[in-house]
C-alpha cells in the first residue's frame, strides 16, 4: 500500500465503522399497535451492504468482520418509538470495543411511514487503532481523535425493499511517529433489505 493512502485507509475505516448517531432509533408514532400495512417501516429486514463509499485499501474480510455484509435489523414500535435491533447490537457495526461518546440523535419520521432520517455523530478518542486494522495498513498510529456528523436515511421502495444510505462527515488528528496530523473524510455506506 503507498504510504500516502495510509492516512485515507485508517480514517476511511475509522469514519466508516465508527462514526454513527445510528445506536437506538426512536421516532415519534402512533401508540396503537402497528400492523405493516400502516406502520410499513416496522418488521425484519434482511439487509445486504451494496457499497462503501471511497473504496477502502483494506481486505473484505477487514471491512466485513466491522461492517457486516449481510445482517437482519428489526424495526420495531413500541408505544410512540421506533426503534431498531440490528441482529443483537444497538449499532449497525461493529466498534470493536472502541467506546464513542454520543451526539443526540435528531429524527424525522415521513409523513408516509415510509422513510425516516436520522442525525447524529459522536466523538472517538482512543490510543491506537484495533490490532486488526493495525494490521490491516502496517502502520504506527497513536492518539486519535474524530469528531463526527453523520445522517442515515431509511427510504420504503415501491418494490417493498427498504434502502439504507449512511453519510459520514468525519475530522479528527493523530499522531504517526511524531508528528502529528490532521484530516477530514467523508463517505457512505449503503444497504438494501428485503423482508423476512
Amino acid at each position: 500500500m503507498k504510504r500516502i493512502s495510509m492516512p485515507i485507509a485508517i480514517f476511511a475505516v475509522l469514519s466508516l465503522v465508527l462514526a454513527t448517531g445510528c445506536f437506538t432509533i426512536v421516532m415519534p408514532g402512533s401508540s396503537s399497535t402497528k400492523t405493516t400495512a400502516t406502520d410499513p417501516l416496522v418488521g425484519s429486514w434482511q439487509m445486504t451492504r451494496l457499497s462503501i463509499s471511497p473504496q477502502v485499501p483494506v481486505p473484505d474480510i477487514v471491512i466485513n468482520q466491522i461492517i457486516a455484509q449481510k445482517a437482519t435489523w428489526k424495526i420495531s414500535r413500541t408505544g410512540d418509538k421506533l426503534t431498531i435491533n440490528y441482529g443483537g447490537k444497538d449499532t449497525w457495526y461493529n466498534t470493536l470495543g472502541i467506546p464513542i461518546q454520543k451526539k443526540p440523535v435528531q429524527v424525522t419520521e415521513g409523513a408516509d411511514k415510509k422513510s425516516c432520517t436520522l442525525k447524529g455523530g459522536g466523538i472517538i478518542q482512543i490510543q491506537g487503532l484495533p490490532t486488526l486494522l493495525s494490521s490491516a495498513i502496517n502502520a504506527n498510529v497513536q492518539n486519535i481523535t474524530v469528531d463526527f456528523n453523520d445522517t442515515i436515511d431509511l427510504v420504503l421502495s415501491p418494490d417493498g425493499t427498504l434502502s439504507a444510505k449512511i453519510s459520514v462527515q468525519a475530522s479528527g488528528k493523530y499522531f504517526s511517529g511524531s508528528q502529528q496530523k490532521t484530516f477530514s473524510q467523508s463517505g457512505s455506506v449503503t444497504y438494501r433489505g428485503t423482508r423476512k
